[in-house]
C-alpha cells in the first residue's frame, strides 16, 4: 500500500524526498552540533558578564556600607554634627561648625572611590546643605534642590535621575537633621564599558531583574543590602563573531548542509521538473484551445530538447490534420448552404411567374408586367453577382421594397408595408435574400383578396445585436406550427414552411448557436418573426 502511495506521488516531490533523506541526518547532526557550541560560548559568556557585574556590584555594596558606618560615627561622634544639629547653637557656632563639617566631608571625599559626595542638612532655623562633591558631580544646584524637595527619609539607598545623571543616593534623618551619601552610576557605568571587550554592551542599573530578548545575552548582579540590581547586556551576533575560526568554520559547513538541500532541489528541478512542467503547460495549452502552442524554450539536457521537438511536431501534424477537416467541413457547409439557396429560389420564381402570367393577361397590365420584369431583373443580378455568404442590409432592403411593389401590382388594396429601420442597420451584412424570404412568406400565407395586410419590418441595434422584427396582422399560424419553429421540432419530411426552415438553417450555420429566430401567432391575429444575431458594427 506504501508502495502504491509513493508511486502515484508526483516526480517533484520523490526527487525531494530523496535528496531530503540523503541529507538531512546530516543536516540534524550539524545543527545539533552548533546550536550546542552556541549554547556554550554564550554561557561562557553570559558567565564572564556575570563575574564583571558581580565585583562592580559587590564593590558597590561595600563601599556604600562604609559610607553608611562613616555617617553614622561622623553624626554620633563628631562635635561639629552635634553642634549642627542643636536648635540652641548660636549662629556664630552653626557657622563654625558648618565650615568644619565640610572640610571634614571633602577631606574624606579624597580617600572614597566609589562614593561621588556626602551632604548634610541641619535642622531647627538652619536650613543650609552642605555638600561635598566629587569633580563627575557638577550640577551641585540641582542636587540641593532634589535634596530639599526629597523627604524620603527610609535610610534606604535608592535609584535617582537628576539633570540626566543617574545617580545611587542615600537619604537619611535623625529628628530634623538629614545626611546621605551619593554614587555617581554614569562613572561606574563609563568605567566598566571600558573594561569591556565588545562595543554592543549595555550596562544599567535597575530596580528589578530585567528580562532580555533572544537577540542579546544578559547578565545581572543583585546587591545584597539594597533594592539595586546591576545588569549588562550584549549583542549576540557581536559575541559570536569572537569564536575561534575552526570553529566558525565548523558552523558555515552545518549552515552549507542546510543549504545543501534547497541547492539540490533547485538544480533538480531545472534538470528534471521544469522540463516536464513545460510538456505539461504545451499539453494543457492544448487542450484549453491553443492548438498552435509550441515550445519555443531550450531544455538543459539533450533527451528533453528531444522530446521538445518531438512535441512541436505534433502539434504541427495535428494543426495541419485540423486545417484539412475544417476545410472539408466548411466545403460540406457550403455545399449544403448552396443546396437551402436553391430551395427557397425556386419557390420565389414559381410565384413571380405566376403573377407575371396574371398581368400579361389583363388588359392594362403590360406596364405592370415590364415593371415586374424589371425587378426580376434586379433579383437575379443581385442573386447570381453575389457570390458571398452576407451582404450588405441596404442592397437586400431595395429588393424587398421591389418586391412590396410588384405584389402591390396584383393585390392594389391587399398590402401596406411600414419601415422603422435604424440608419446603421444599413450596413449591417446579412446572408441574402434572408429578410426578403420572411417578407415572401408573409404574402404567400396571409395575403387574400378583400383583405389588407399590414406589414411591420423594423430592425434595431443595440450592444452587439442586431435585431430584425417581421409583423403582420394576417391569418396567423397553428399552435403546433410554432411550436415546431420555437423548438427546431420538425422532421426532415415535413413540408410545411420549408422556406422558413431552411432561413433559421442558414442563420445557424453563419452566425452559431448563439443567434436566434422565434416566432409568436395566435389564429386570426397575426404573427411576428423576431432574428437576432450576434454583430459588431465599427464606431458603434
Amino acid at each position: 500500500m506504501k508502495n502504491k502511495i509513493f508511486q502515484k506521488q508526483s516526480v517533484t516531490l520523490k526527487i525531494f524526498w530523496i535528496i531530503l533523506l540523503l541529507v538531512l541526518p546530516l543536516n540534524i547532526i550539524s545543527i545539533l552540533t552548533s546550536l550546542e557550541l552556541f549554547n556554550r560560548y554564550a554561557q561562557q559568556i553570559q558567565l564572564s558578564m556575570k563575574n564583571i557585574t558581580d565585583v562592580y556590584m559587590n564593590t558597590i555594596d561595600f563601599h556604600t556600607e562604609k559610607a553608611d558606618l562613616y555617617l553614622y560615627e561622623l553624626l554620633n561622634n563628631d562635635l561639629e554634627c552635634t553642634i549642627l544639629k542643636s536648635p540652641y547653637s548660636s549662629d556664630f557656632e552653626y557657622e563654625n561648625a558648618k565650615y568644619r563639617c565640610h572640610n571634614t566631608l571633602s577631606d574624606q571625599m579624597e580617600r572614597e572611590e566609589i562614593i561621588s559626595g556626602y551632604f548634610l542638612v541641619a535642622g531647627g532655623k538652619h536650613t543650609d546643605c552642605i555638600l561635598a562633591l566629587k569633580s563627575d558631580l557638577t550640577d551641585s544646584e540641582s542636587l540641593q534642590i532634589y535634596i530639599n524637595n526629597s523627604r524620603n527619609c527610609d535610610n534606604k539607598w535608592h535609584l535617582a535621575s537628576i539633570n540626566g545623571q543617574n545617580l545611587l543616593i542615600r537619604l537619611a534623618s535623625e529628628k530634623n537633621f538629614y545626611y546621605g551619601a551619593i554614587v555617581n552610576l554614569d562613572s561606574v557605568q563609563a568605567e566598566m564599558k571600558h573594561q569591556g571587550r565588545y562595543d554592543s554592551q549595555t550596562i544599567f542599573f535597575s530596580e528589578n531583574t530585567p528580562n532580555t530578548d533572544k537577540e542579546h545575552i544578559l547578565a545581572s548582579s543583585v546587591s545584597s543590602r539594597m533594592d539595586v540590581v546591576l545588569s549588562m547586556e550584549v549583542s549576540q551576533k557581536e559575541c559570536y563573531r569572537g569564536l575561534p575560526y575552526l570553529n566558525q568554520i565548523f558552523i558555515a559547513v552545518a549552515f552549507l548542509f542546510v543549504i545543501a538541500v534547497p541547492l539540490i532541489y533547485i538544480y533538480m528541478r531545472r534538470l528534471v521538473i521544469q522540463p516536464l512542467n513545460e510538456l505539461n503547460k504545451g499539453f494543457h495549452e492544448i487542450k484549453t484551445g491553443n492548438r498552435t502552442y509550441t515550445i519555443l524554450k531550450s531544455a538543459s539536457t539533450p533527451e528533453f530538447q528531444e522530446a521538445y521537438h518531438c512535441f512541436n511536431e505534433m502539434v504541427t501534424g495535428m494543426e495541419n490534420l485540423r486545417i484539412d477537416n475544417m476545410e472539408k467541413e466548411l466545403e460540406k457547409n457550403k455545399l449544403e448552404l448552396d443546396n437551402l439557396k436553391l430551395q427557397i429560389r425556386p419557390h420565389f420564381l414559381l410565384n413571380t411567374f405566376n403573377l407575371m402570367y396574371y398581368l400579361l393577361k389583363a388588359p392594362d397590365g403590360v406596364n405592370a408586367a415590364r415593371k415586374l420584369i424589371l425587378y426580376l431583373s434586379d433579383y437575379f443580378r443581385y442573386l447570381f453577382r453575389n457570390d458571398h455568404d452576407v451582404e450588405l442590409f441596404d442592397k437586400e432592403l431595395a429588393l424587398i421594397q421591389g418586391y412590396v411593389e410588384v405584389t402591390q401590382i396584383r393585390y392594389p388594396d391587399g398590402l401596406s408595408i411600414i419601415y422603422d429601420i435604424d440608419p446603421e442597420i444599413r450596413l449591417v451584412r446579412v446572408p441574402p435574400l434572408l429578410i426578403h424570404n420572411f417578407i415572401e412568406n408573409v404574402v404567400k400565407h396571409a395575403l387574400s383578396a378583400g383583405k389588407c395586410i399590414h406589414i411591420v419590418l423594423a430592425a434595431h441595434y443595440e450592444n452587439g445585436w442586431v435585431t430584425f422584427e417581421i409583423s403582420d396582422d394576417g391569418n396567423g399560424m397553428p399552435a403546433e406550427f410554432v411550436e415546431k419553429i420555437n423548438h427546431r421540432s420538425w422532421t426532415e419530411t415535413d413540408q410545411e414552411h420549408l422556406g422558413i426552415r431552411n432561413s433559421i438553417r442558414r442563420i445557424e450555420y453563419i452566425y452559431g448557436k448563439s443567434a436566434s429566430v422565434t416566432v409568436e401567432s395566435e389564429l386570426g391575429e397575426g404573427t411576428t418573426f423576431t432574428i437576432s444575431i450576434p454583430y459588431e458594427l465599427e464606431g458603434i
